[in-house]
């Protein structure tokens, strides 16, 4: 099957140096499933693309290209979005100045649906229904989790201690509460986020961080973000905040992962610490549910997708 991925290789989630590889992992998988890609990066005519599957990669909505005529093609048309929470906002990246408008929930829905997207994939199911599945009419919902690219190893010799690592700052949003309170507790080593100190490791390097650390904090309020898949991988026992669909992929307490709370989160934390030769179990199990979530494994998933669908 040829495909056509029509993606900015402007944005941010999209470069190698950004904080996590794992969107430009699962972009590169995408085209090396299918038989052969025509790369998309600017607007043109719908009559240009030769292909039988489009995939409009813009995981924030920010792409702002018209293909005409794109409705009619006889392609099957698919979309990957992440983070449904986003509302509408017009801001400037730190990095380098550059401007970005990314489109709020109804804004995102219009245009699938003025492109005749088929399927949406999203690395996270509940909050795509929370937060977009009002607006969704028939377009399905394709769910594959945050799938990183990095290779496994075994790694014995690891830091002792549990890696408290990423953003904490969110606006007005309350994603975060439960990150940032756990990132001042004694029991975490905190690394600051690569925006505030360089020398941490981001892009292609950010695992290397990972898997230096035993354990690894994944915690945010609204549903799974990347860490939670990124740090098993990695075979760290991770300590997350627990979400449904994260269970449901196969993450059970002290079976291959710890699921920590306000109120636990110490005695929980301060048991791994005093024995973490003990939860090397937990560590590779949650490893092995992590094989099944591989950015290849990801690409393989849409291709299947598409080859049932043409």
């Amino acid at each position: 099957m040829r495909l056509a991925l029509v993606y900015n290789p402007n944005d941010r989630k999209l470069k190698e140096y950004s904080y996590s590889y794992i969107y430009k992992g699962m972009l590169d998988a995408l085209i090396e499933a299918f038989d052969g890609a025509q790369l998309i990066a600017g607007s043109c005519e719908a009559k240009d693309i030769k292909a039988d599957v489009v995939i409009f990669f813009d995981p924030n909505s920010c792409h702002d290209i018209t293909i005409a005529g794109i409705d009619k093609h006889p392609a099957l048309k698919m979309e990957y979005l992440s983070d449904p929470h986003q509302q509408e906002l017009h801001g400037i990246y730190m990095q380098d100045g550059s401007k970005v408008h990314k489109l709020g929930p109804e804004k995102r829905m219009n245009r699938l649906k003025e492109r005749g997207i088929k399927f949406v994939i999203s690395p996270v199911r509940d909050g795509f229904i929370q937060y977009l599945g009002q607006y969704v009419d028939d377009i399905r919902l394709l769910h594959f989790p945050f799938a990183p690219a990095f290779p496994v190893k075994r790694i014995k010799n690891r830091i002792p201690e549990v890696l408290a690592n990423g953003c904490t700052w969110a606006a007005d949003l309350r994603c975060y509460d439960f990150r940032k309170w756990a990132f001042t507790q004694p029991e975490v080593t905190r690394i600051e986020h690569y925006l505030i100190d360089n020398t941490t490791p981001h892009g292609k390097d950010y695992s290397d961080l990972l898997y230096r650390f035993a354990g690894g904090l994944a915690l945010s309020e609204y549903y799974p973000v990347p860490k939670y898949y990124e740090m098993p991988l990695c075979g760290m026992v991770t300590f997350a905040q627990h979400h449904p669909e994260y269970e449901a992929r196969g993450f059970k307490d002290h079976e291959s992962c710890v699921y920590v709370t306000k109120t636990n989160f110490k005695d929980r934390l301060g048991d791994f610490l005093e024995h973490p030769d003990e939860y090397g179990d937990i560590a590779k199990a949650g490893q092995e549910v992590m094989k099944n979530y591989t950015a290849r494994k990801f690409g393989e998933f849409i291709f299947n997708k598409a080859k049932e669908e043409a």
